[in-house]
């Protein structure tokens, strides 16, 4: 401690000193000025080593702004370390941390200790002390984890061992509890989930602190938070104008000048009850009356609150969720709509017109002039519906696309923003059903059961159900052995005595009245869509090819894995070495594409892992189904491969070249030359038997691996006994399937219920 206090008395001598020699002054913007027009100060840096500099930066009172390392080569400034800020009244204000390597030392505005980082490989040991000189705590940090934001985070009061507060972080970095405690250390408030919200307190009574270094100096009870509004509905009674155009804003009238009202609203990513909030806040812009057009330039408008249909906020909701409001842009060619599905949600799409062969707007076929041209949906996207009441009963929307948007009911028309919009009843208006529902609802359990909330925390359906499912289209809703089904407008659909459904993507696959079907969102029966899904990896022209073939090194069965690229190919072989070797050996699915793993998706394996697999092993008339461990796998060199595949044979013959094999001069030269070039890898596995070799038969059907013995089917996964006199047609989540007693149903694959017709 000794040698510590030693360094840092010869530290503040130079400090001192260097302060004597310049003082750099700075406007507002950190420009340098004279002391007189000066906002803020910095003394000369102190220069270690030649090469760092410790800066502390000043406000005009005498306050300290800033503290930090800068590392010095020729012209450019490196930050190293920790970088702390201050605010006027000389409290924390936010620090940033750059890697370093030397050990570094940090002061409290009086001059003392605060603290010294000391490297220890990838993470920072810092030692903190007191303003009293006293050790306070040696902690290892690191810097780079994105763990340093979950658990729990201390504050002491200054001085003291006790704790000024603790806030308690899940795992998603969200702050989930607050603990306030007294300078004797005894608790006095705790602040639970429910009233915060991204780091805010909401509806609840707070604590402000005062921080210097991290140590708490004093608080101050606060008893709610009205810089925060988590109501949909957002009183402005002093309102005289808004801004509209560009951006979006609202100006209040003091005196003869007038004051920009800076509001911010937000949806949290935290799904709770409460996810919709807004923030308020007096903005620092004030003018004069005549001063506010030229601020706001040529793309922004004012607009008179006094101009804006005077309603209450019930006529206002019941008026906008009947019509639909509606513009032409000429120039994009662009038909853009707005509704509103409840009144916390605006819905806008966009429409292309179109004929019925896809042709655009303005094309013209010849000899077919009477074709059918419809406006055809192009985009869809919705928002949340922030309510603004200006002055008494002039509600207007506030609402974010790309920007800040104002919907304005005015005495004759709408406005949004600038824009004149034409308004007709909804039901005069043919509009998609399509609704982000995920992205305005919220499914909270509540003593065991789910209920559904709006992101305003208004719970939309007035029950309670043991499970809720949600997709862009619907609602699912289940209570006992008793489904319901809503649209996004929460209308619930004409479909009863429900077995099970399930939400596949832009439809629903349920099962209702003996039969499968897979509705979209207008009830008509719809073929599911195709996804391929692309490995983050893999050249889109590359695919692979499973075949049988024959090793003729160790006389077996095996199987050729073929990985063709538009200028290459690679083959790897397969030998299952704890198998008969005359058994032959296939791959479940003979047509597998890039990313394209239907079958392994379906059954949980990893979809960018391309070499997972099943195959079939056939010896003495019966069938069964291995896997392998691919991390458990012996190279086996100078083996030979002889194709049987047909297709594969015409291409390659046989294929003979080893992983040592390399393209001669011309063939390297030759950019034309796209011969397919060999290495040719052998391996070995353990079998892991996931049938044993025992059935009739085993294929791939409907993306399922159906097998066969003593005249009954099973779908493995679900069953290792066959139980079924026959099976069918697959539609999703369900196999058609008729038991031993003729019975005929349908099996569902995700729960291994039987439903009998």
């Amino acid at each position: 401690m000794t040698n510590k206090l030693s360094f840092f008395s010869l530290f503040v001598v130079i400090l001192v000193n260097s302060q004597q020699k310049k003082t750099t002054y700075f406007d507002k913007e950190w420009k340098e000025t004279t002391k007189d027009k000066a906002v803020f100060y910095r003394p000369t840096p102190v220069v270690l080593n030649d090469s760092i500099e410790f800066i502390q930066d000043y406000f005009i009172n005498g306050k300290l702004q800033y503290q930090g390392y800068s590392l010095k080569k020729e012209n450019h400034k490196k930050n190293i370390g920790s970088e702390y800020w201050y605010d006027e009244n000389g409290f924390d204000n936010g620090s940033k941390y750059s890697q370093s390597s030397l050990e570094l030392k940090f002061y409290y505005p009086s001059g003392k200790l605060w603290k010294i980082q000391k490297p220890n490989g990838k993470k920072v040991q810092e030692e903190t002390y007191l303003e009293n000189g006293s050790l306070k705590s040696i902690d290892s940090v690191d810097y780079d984890s994105d763990s340093r934001n979950t658990g729990v985070k201390k504050v002491y009061w200054n001085n003291s061992n006790n704790l000024a507060y603790e806030e308690f972080y899940n795992t998603e970095k969200q702050l989930v509890k607050i603990k306030n405690y007294k300078q004797d250390g005894s608790l006095i408030s705790e602040i639970n989930a429910d009233n915060i919200i991204d780091g805010y307190v909401i509806n609840h009574e707070y604590f402000k602190y005062d921080i210097l270094n991290n140590f708490a100096i004093a608080s101050k009870k606060l008893s709610f938070n009205d810089k925060i509004s988590t109501n949909q509905v957002i009183d402005f009674p002093d309102a005289h104008f808004i801004v509209h155009g560009k951006y979006s804003d609202i100006l209040q009238k003091n005196g003869d000048n007038y004051i920009f009202y800076n509001y911010k609203s937000w949806i949290s990513d935290d799904r709770r009850k409460n996810r919709a909030y807004t923030e308020l806040e007096n903005d620092d812009r004030i003018f004069k009356f005549k001063n506010i057009q030229d601020y706001l330039g040529e793309k922004n408008f004012l607009l008179d609150v006094n101009k804006i249909k005077n309603q209450t906020i019930e006529n206002f909701k019941n008026e906008i969720t009947k019509k639909v409001f509606s513009y032409y842009d000429k120039e994009e060619q662009l038909l853009y709509k707005y509704f509103f599905p409840t009144p916390e949600i605006i819905s806008k799409q966009v429409y292309k017109f179109e004929d019925n062969e896809g042709y655009g707007f303005g094309y013209h076929k010849s000899n077919k002039d009477d074709h059918e041209k419809k406006w055809r949906l192009y985009s869809s996207e919705s928002f949340t519906a922030f309510l603004f009441n200006l002055q008494t009963n002039r509600p207007v929307i506030s609402f974010k696309d790309s920007s800040d948007n104002f919907f304005i009911p005015l005495e004759d028309g709408y406005l949004l923003n600038n824009i004149k919009v034409k308004a007709e009843d909804k039901s005069d208006s043919k509009i998609d059903h399509n609704l982000d529902v995920q992205k305005h609802y919220t499914i909270i359990e509540e003593n065991g059961k789910k209920k559904l909330y709006s992101v305003f925390g208004n719970q939309v359906i007035r029950d309670s159900y043991d499970e809720i499912l949600m997709n862009d289209y619907f609602i699912v809703t289940k209570k006992g052995s008793d489904y319901s089904i809503y649209d996004p407008f929460f209308n619930r659909l004409n479909i009863n005595n429900i077995k099970s459904v399930y939400l596949k993507g832009d439809y629903i696959n349920v099962l209702y009245d003996g039969k499968v079907r897979n509705l979209n969102s207008l009830l008509e029966d719809t073929l599911p869509k195709k996804y391929i899904y692309m490995t983050c990896s893999q050249d889109p022209n590359t695919y692979y090819k499973f075949s049988p073939a024959y090793d003729k090194n160790s006389n077996r069965n095996v199987i050729v894995r073929i990985r063709n690229r538009w200028d290459s190919s690679e083959t790897q072989s397969y030998a299952l070495k704890n198998l008969p070797q005359k058994a032959k050996l296939n791959y479940i699915y003979n047509d597998i594409k890039a990313g394209r793993k239907d079958i392994l998706n379906y059954f949980k394996y990893d979809a960018y892992d391309i070499e997972d697999f099943f195959i079939t092993a056939e010896y003495q008339g019966k069938k069964g189904l291995f896997s392998f461990d691919k991390e458990k796998r012996n190279f086996v060199n100078g083996s030979r491969i002889t194709i049987k595949d047909k297709e594969f044979e015409k291409k390659y013959s046989e294929i003979t070249q080893e992983a040592s094999f390399s393209r001669s001069k011309n063939e390297i030269e030759d950019e034309d030359d796209h011969k397919f070039r060999f290495y040719d890898f052998n391996y070995e596995f353990d079998a892991i038997t996931l049938l044993p070799m025992e059935y009739d038969d085993i294929i791939f059907k409907d993306e399922l691996i159906i097998f066969y013995k003593d005249r009954k089917y099973g779908v493995y996964k679900l069953s290792k006994e066959p139980k079924y006199k026959k099976t069918g047609i697959r539609k999703d989540n369900f196999l058609e399937i008729t038991n031993e007693k003729n019975q005929q149903g349908w099996l569902d694959l995700a729960t291994n219920i039987e439903y009998y017709n």
